[in-house]
């Protein structure tokens, strides 16, 4: 099964072939997602508070090592920095907005 997958309707489906075999195929599939009428993007929210940054996007990648897809991520940001200051992972879409709202509530108590 392939480590790359593709949102159809909030939900990560795996990318269909080797994407070392067949790029061109799986950039299209990824540059073309909607979400019904909605043109989609990698971020799933983002909200800036202060100086913090929260950000929680679709990977696209499976990052996950233990057999279960890790498809999601939140990371905080504190001003201009590249370094991230927390960072979690998750498997769906759904769990990816309740980690937003745990980031977010690290944050306001950082």
């Amino acid at each position: 099964m392939s480590d790359w997958y593709y949102l159809k309707y909030r939900k990560p489906v795996p990318y269909g072939c080797d994407i070392l075999t067949d790029p061109s195929g799986y950039i299209k599939i990824y540059n073309k997602q909607y979400i019904g009428k909605k043109r989609y993007t990698r971020f799933i929210r983002r909200k800036f508070i202060g100086p913090y940054h929260v950000s929680t996007i679709f990977l696209g990648l499976d990052h996950g090592h233990n057999g279960v897809p890790m498809l999601f991520e939140t990371m905080v940001f504190k001003g201009n920095s590249s370094s991230d200051l927390y960072c979690e992972r998750c498997t769906t879409h759904r769990q990816a907005l309740k980690q937003h709202q745990q980031a977010i509530e690290w944050v306001n108590n950082e």
